[in-house]
């Protein structure tokens, strides 16, 4: 990835800003599903709407980028 992110840069060194690639988000861990009614989808209380919601969550990515320097 680092020498991708260096041709990104040797391919447009006029470029104020190169866009770099990043290792993909890894899925860390998520909550148990549990059972919601109508009122967690803003509907009325009474509503026969049901669901399961769980929290996911994503990390330890990493971003390569070429920085300019400046001298």
């Amino acid at each position: 990835m680092g020498q991708a992110n260096n041709l990104l840069y040797e391919l447009s060194p006029q470029a104020t800003t190169v866009y770099a690639f990043s290792e993909p988000w890894q899925f860390l861990d998520m909550d148990t599903p549990s059972l919601v009614g109508g009122e967690w989808f803003a509907a009325k209380p009474e509503a026969r709407d049901v669901g399961l919601v769980a929290e996911i969550r994503f990390g330890e990515c990493r971003r390569f980028q070429a920085l300019q320097v400046f001298s």
